[in-house]
C-alpha cells in the first residue's frame, strides 16, 4: 500500500507526498528490524537462562533470572537505539543503572567487608610498627674507621 501510494504521488507530480511515503517506509523498516532484534533477544535470553538454570547449582539457579533479565534489558535497548527512539534516553538510562550497580556493589563490599577490612588494617599496621622498631633498633655493627687525610679528587694516592 505504502508503494502504491509513493508511485501514485510520483505519477501526480506531488513531490512533497512522495517523500512523506519513502520516509514512512524508511521508518516502517527501522521500527520492524528493531521489533525483530528485541523478539530474539527475548528468545536467546531464554535459552540462556535455561542452560544457565539446569547446571544444578544453586548459584546457577539464582543467576538465571538476574541473566535473562540483563540480556533483555540490553536487546531491548539496542532494538529502540536501532529504532530511533528516545537515543538520549536510553543514554542515561544505562548510565543510572551502571552507577546504582557500582555504588550498590561498593556498599555491599564496604558493608559485607567490614571485619575483612579491619583484620587487614590491623596486620598493616602491626607490619608498620615491627619495620619501625626495626629501623630504631641499636645495631651492632661498627662504623667504618674514619680517614686521618682530607680527600683530594684530583690525586691518585689512594688507587694503589
Amino acid at each position: 500500500m505504502i508503494f502504491g501510494l509513493m508511485e501514485a504521488f510520483r505519477q501526480l507530480d506531488f513531490a512533497y507526498g512522495s517523500r512523506i511515503m519513502a520516509e514512512v517506509l524508511a521508518l516502517f523498516g527501522q521500527v520492524v528490524f528493531g521489533a525483530i532484534i528485541i523478539f530474539a533477544a527475548v528468545i536467546i535470553a531464554r535459552l540462556v537462562a535455561r542452560v544457565i538454570g539446569s547446571q544444578g547449582q544453586s548459584g546457577a539457579r539464582a543467576a538465571a533470572p538476574l541473566v535473562r533479565v540483563a540480556i533483555i534489558v540490553l536487546g531491548t535497548a539496542i532494538g529502540l537505539r536501532f529504532m530511533g527512539l528516545a537515543d538520549d534516553i536510553i543514554n542515561m538510562a544505562f548510565g543510572l543503572l551502571l552507577g546504582a550497580v557500582a555504588v550498590a556493589a561498593a556498599l555491599a563490599f564496604g558493608l559485607g567487608g567490614r571485619e575483612a577490612a579491619g583484620r587487614i588494617v590491623a596486620r598493616l599496621l602491626e607490619r608498620g610498627a615491627t619495620e619501625r622498631d626495626l629501623m630504631t633498633a641499636p645495631t651492632t655493627q661498627r662504623s667504618p674507621a674514619r680517614r686521618t687525610t682530607s680527600f683530594n679528587p684530583l690525586s691518585n694516592e689512594g688507587d694503589q
